[in-house]
């Protein structure tokens, strides 16, 4: 669910995402290769399959994520010119997300973090149209996670159009 609202002039846009996700297998758990894992196009801040459910091998060291089959997320932005850098193409954003991944489907010892706690991430845009497409710049601090989240504090997207 997407609720965008214009205002001042249409100069500032206010943006809210409500996304879900449930994998739901009829026979049996699902595969690792099934579950979702959060991108940072569905929850800044986390390096891809950098946060939710993960495996713990007797020998104690924490291994690859397990994804999840089940998510939820919120998103909360806010789009807005720079006064000075606006000639050259560029905007600003501000946004927080929410978000957690959970239920591996397995039981046992070796699952960590499968609690559904939820991350919380605060960070910056910058929007940079450019001659070779828009640029996208996002600086992100994760405010709360869980102790071997994986973080991305800087994302660079490059977009273009055919």
């Amino acid at each position: 669910t997407i609720g965008e609202r214009p205002i001042m002039n249409e100069d500032i846009v206010l943006r809210g995402v409500l996304e879900a996700g449930l994998l739901h297998h009829s026979e049996g758990s699902s595969r690792v290769t099934d579950r979702f894992f959060l991108p940072a196009t569905v929850l800044r801040g986390f390096e891809f399959s950098g946060m939710g459910p993960r495996q713990r091998s007797d020998s104690g060291i924490i291994n690859d994520s397990l994804g999840g089959n089940k998510y939820t997320v919120a998103k909360f932005e806010v789009d807005f010119p720079l006064a000075l850098l606006e000639e050259y193409g560029m905007s600003g954003g501000a946004f927080y997300h929410a978000g957690n991944l959970w239920d591996t489907g397995a039981s046992g010892n070796g699952l960590l973090y499968d609690n559904g706690a939820w991350r919380h991430v605060v960070g910056a845009t910058l929007y940079w149209t450019t001659p070779i497409g828009p640029l996208r710049f996002d600086f992100t601090r994760a405010l709360k996670k869980e102790t071997h989240d994986e973080e991305r504090t800087f994302d660079l997207s490059i977009a273009t159009r055919f």
